[in-house]
């Protein structure tokens, strides 16, 4: 595949070359996302030729310098999937092209998702030495494949940006900041490396503010564009540590401030509504949630969250309206709203049937206690009782 069509397949290929398209507006992230779709499943289908001209097109434009090594890369996190039933069909792709760095690249995303699956969430402490070790075979598995990705690049730096992966996991944050500081110099466009370095940067992984912003002074000679997104990734990173430390008034405050640098990004956005949430600052939440639908109007997140605002600020109706919109576009958190309404009788008439469906419809999306509250709601029905009126 030809350097570039990628990019212009995907709607991503910008004015000025390695910007990262998905922050410069909604319509760029949405494709962003939409292009991974018809990928997720190639591998267990088999498609070694598709998969091979595809992401090889993909390696090649971000050489090109028409996709940044930041779209590649999210290209690539469709092979991130923590099921061995995959591990011979990375072999095989690997053996039917062995000099394929896309084929490297993408079982090295494997075993990493599969070493951080191995490892899991918990503290250190609570994590068994058999864990342990299954992420270090993994990331083992990982490096040795890295190696190979890395021989055949002329532009490494997806490679590298997932060789910091393992440095920062396994705590050598000396090495990670050496991969940092020579990527930066040989390739001084790589997004995705800086990145990775900003993730890293936390106070939580050992990092620092100080760190984090110095991030910011290394991009001084990227393009406006770039610079703004590498700001964007740093705040958010910075209101992250925030947060940690329980600092939620300072940290929905930098998310606030971030969110506006990248129009096409959700991240800030998202968790200055869930900060405001929950600390029920419902009015500062309204012209937040307002922003997220302007933004993605087609996803449900935003109308629950401006329903929510509504209620509390005594507009009941319309909170209503915004609640069925969330269902009617099939959001879970907009199922158990609207399911509220009908069991209390809020707006509408009572209707416990409708509102266990309702209940049923968002447990199926794994919404937490609705399926409990389906039961409940039927039992009261059979019962004659007036259910106990709760919060949508």
């Amino acid at each position: 595949m030809k350097p570039g069509v990628v990019a212009v397949a995907l709607g991503l290929a910008a004015a000025n070359a390695f910007a990262y398209a998905p922050c410069d507006s909604p319509a760029k992230y949405t494709a962003m996302n939409d292009s991974l779709q018809p990928w997720r499943n190639a591998l267990t289908e088999k498609r070694f030729d598709d998969l091979e001209r595809h992401f090889s097109g993909v390696v090649k434009s971000v050489e090109a310098g028409t996709l940044s090594d930041a779209e590649g890369s999210t290209l690539f996190s469709v092979f991130a999937v923590a099921s061995p039933a995959r591990d011979p069909l990375h072999r095989e792709w690997i053996q039917r092209y062995p000099k394929s760095e896309a084929a490297y690249l993408a079982a090295a995303a494997y075993y990493l998702r599969l070493a951080f699956a191995a490892r899991g969430d918990k503290f250190s402490d609570e994590t068994s030495d058999e864990q342990f070790d299954a992420m270090g075979e993994s990331m083992i598995k990982a490096n040795e494949l890295l190696d190979e990705a890395m021989r055949l690049s002329k532009r490494p730096t997806m490679a590298i940006s997932q060789r910091m992966r393992i440095t920062t996991a396994t705590g050598n944050s000396v090495r990670t900041a050496q991969h940092y500081r020579k990527a930066i110099k040989d390739y001084p466009e790589t997004l995705q490396v800086r990145y990775r370095y900003i993730s890293a940067s936390n106070p939580k992984w050992g990092g620092s503010i100080p760190q984090l912003m110095a991030i910011v002074d290394d991009a001084k000679g990227m393009s406006e564009s770039d610079q703004r997104y590498v700001k964007y990734m740093v705040q958010n990173e910075v209101a992250s540590s925030l947060e940690t430390v329980n600092d939620d008034k300072r940290a929905v405050e930098v998310y606030e401030k971030t969110f506006l640098l990248c129009p096409g990004l959700e991240g800030a956005l998202d968790s200055a509504i869930r900060l405001r949430e929950k600390n029920k600052e419902y009015a500062a939440m309204l012209p937040l949630a307002e922003e997220f639908i302007k933004r993605f109007p087609a996803r449900g997140r935003g109308y629950v969250s401006r329903g929510w605002s509504l209620y509390y600020t005594g507009k009941i109706k319309e909170s209503f309206a915004d609640y069925e919109k969330a269902a009617e576009l099939g959001y879970g958190r907009g199922f158990s709203g609207l399911a509220w309404y009908y069991e209390t009788g809020t707006v509408v008439a009572k209707d416990p049937k409708r509102a266990a469906e309702l209940y049923l419809a968002a447990a199926a999306q794994g919404v937490p206690g609705t399926k409990e509250r389906a039961a409940a709601v039927r039992e009261k029905a059979k019962a004659g009782a007036s259910p106990v009126p709760a919060k949508p």
